[in-house]
């Protein structure tokens, strides 16, 4: 994973205390002051801290919050943060494994309270997606019975998880194989592997009042080849294994077991990446229901362009007003 700094300003310490059964410190990222608390009783083997942390002196964490609030989701993007470029990282993960260590350098007493996943118990975020798929790679390992079995272990040993990608863009809606949708499709897309241009895809899309498709080694739209002016619409066995980079021979039965392997793999992930989409409170213009995706959004920004009326929600997306549901712009004028 990608350890540079995420944000665009550097986290300045302000002060930090250091005592045995209280740690605190304060620092600032640009203009905005973070603030982290913790207690705790570190002689105790099973101890509940007091962990709180505070932007601009509002909570934006407690100890059992499943996730960061939506106000520090929305600072990571003011500073910066894009999903698609960022894409083994998200504001949680920038929050617990970037900043807040930043800001306990000189804590020495009490730990911080990390599970296995390297983010406080009860989150749901990146990190805890990965370990879970390590545990479940880990039980696959478990099964081995022949050579078809032993080279899927390891496949999904050199496969780790490094993105959850949602995506759902209104100017691109394509199925597969690369047909325009008239359908509102939403997209939710799992990268694995090493290197994101080599990455091996697990993917599902949602139709608008049809609920949602299998998980699939699918790629949005397929993907264009210029010598056959073809789309390939999926991702065969050999592909994972390229991605793995293992040899692409397979023993007999190995594409039948793969097949198998990836419909158990999304029943796994699927309550897990339903749990994660819940915690993902802003900052993506991608939600399940499509009724309700611009709902609690401000329009800050009217524009015509070639007849058309674009209006520029809060949260950076824009919405497209069609001709027959023109909206004026004397109505949004000093929004």
């Amino acid at each position: 994973m990608n350890t540079d700094w995420i944000l665009h300003e550097p986290l300045v310490l302000l002060d930090s205390e250091d005592h045995p059964y209280l740690e605190s410190a304060r620092g600032k990222i640009g203009v905005h002051e973070v603030a982290v608390h913790l207690a705790g009783d570190w002689r105790r083997q099973e101890y509940y801290p007091e962990f709180r942390v505070f932007l601009d002196g509002t909570r934006v964490f407690e100890w059992g919050d499943p996730s960061p609030s939506e106000d520090w989701f929305a600072l990571c993007h003011q500073l910066g943060y894009k999903p698609h470029q960022h894409w083994d990282w998200d504001p949680a993960l920038i929050l617990f494994q970037q900043v807040i260590p930043a800001l306990a350098i000189h804590w020495h007493h009490v730990p911080l309270p990390y599970g296995p996943a390297g983010v406080p118990e009860d989150v749901t975020c990146l990190a805890t997606l990965r370990t879970s798929l390590a545990d479940w790679v880990a039980r696959l390992q478990r099964t081995n019975q022949n050579p078809s079995d032993e080279l899927m272990a390891l496949l999904f040993e050199k496969l780790p998880l490094r993105s959850v990608i949602l995506h759902d863009d209104p100017e691109s809606r394509m199925d597969f194989v690369g047909n325009p949708l008239d359908a509102p499709y939403m997209g939710e897309f799992l990268y694995l592997g090493e290197h994101r241009a080599t990455a091996a895809v697990l993917s599902r899309m949602t139709f608008s009042g049809t609920g949602g498709m299998r998980w699939s080694p699918w790629l949005a739209g397929g993907e264009w080849s210029q010598q056959g002016r073809e789309f390939t619409a999926t991702q065969s066995a050999k592909h994972f294994l390229r991605a793995a980079s293992l040899p692409d021979s397979m023993p007999e039965g190995f594409e039948q077991a793969f097949k198998r392997t990836l419909e158990s793999l999304g029943r796994f992930m699927e309550p897990l990446v339903e749990a994660y989409l819940e915690t993902y409170t802003t900052g993506i213009a991608w939600h399940r229901d499509p009724s309700t995706r611009y709902v609690n959004h401000m329009v800050v920004v009217a524009r015509r362009e070639q007849g058309q009326t674009i209006l520029v929600l809060d949260d950076g997306s824009e919405l497209l007003v069609r001709d027959h549901h023109r909206v004026p712009l004397a109505a949004v004028s000093g929004l």
